[in-house]
């Protein structure tokens, strides 16, 4: 007895040995990981400013004027991505990112007019980074088309950012009360980049506004981290 209960205990005592053992190779395993995505994120960022400042070199050598407009505005946005970017990665967790913060961060860039208040209502949850990656991106790029054209001429305002979940899927949505149809374009690189985001996220864009009135909406209807594209969201019809 006295030599099964001793075996026993070196059993247990080997098992606790090869458990610690385990947990801290899966502890360096885990660091080394994490040291490996911070330095991809890091090239990424500074791949993306390096080919903003080729644009705007390359901005400088030509004389059409309409070439070197659209060149630093590719330029313009390259660097903003960059930068949001590196909010991103340097909000995230190791569970993810916390999204209402994420989209504050986001617009609090934007908010450079005090008479445009900006609004931002989004749930407490913590995401993905590669799905909270193009929620802000998209947010940003309609936030800055309702600054620009909404509100072209100076006028006070307000803008809606907001994030809710219904039974079916998440609807993402920038809302703004300014000149609607008759000052935002309906085509153009906003918009455009605008529908990437929604399919990065395997969702469905579109916008709504009435032509007779003011006010201009876009959004995306999405199923949220870890499910299946949504469709069309039915109260849009």
């Amino acid at each position: 007895m006295r030599q099964v209960s001793a075996l026993k205990r070196a059993l247990a005592k080997c098992q606790a040995e090869i458990e610690q053992a385990s947990g801290r190779r899966a502890e360096q395993m885990a660091e080394h990981w994490s040291l490996q995505v911070r330095e991809v994120d890091h090239r990424a960022k500074n791949s993306l400013q390096l080919a903003a400042s080729m644009l705007l070199i390359h901005g400088k050598t030509t004389e059409d004027v309409e070439v070197r407009r659209q060149l630093e505005s590719a330029a313009t946005r390259l660097t903003t991505l960059a930068r949001l970017h590196a909010v991103l990665h340097e909000g995230a967790g190791d569970n993810g990112v916390a999204l209402k913060p994420w989209l504050e961060r986001v617009c609090e860039g934007l908010h450079m007019d005090q008479t445009v208040v900006i609004c931002i209502v989004a749930p407490d949850e913590v995401w993905p980074a590669e799905v909270a990656r193009p929620v802000g991106l998209f947010t940003f790029e309609a936030v800055t088309n309702a600054l620009k054209h909404g509100f072209r001429d100076g006028g006070a305002g307000r803008i809606d950012v907001s994030l809710v979940r219904n039974e079916r899927a998440y609807r993402l949505e920038v809302a703004d009360d300014g000149v609607g149809a008759a000052g935002m374009p309906c085509t153009g690189l906003g918009l455009t980049l605008c529908q990437i985001f929604a399919e990065q996220l395997g969702g469905v864009f579109s916008i709504d506004y009435d032509s007779h009135d003011r006010g201009f909406r876009s959004g995306i209807v999405f199923a949220g981290p870890g499910a299946q594209a949504a469709g069309p969201d039915p109260a849009r019809h």
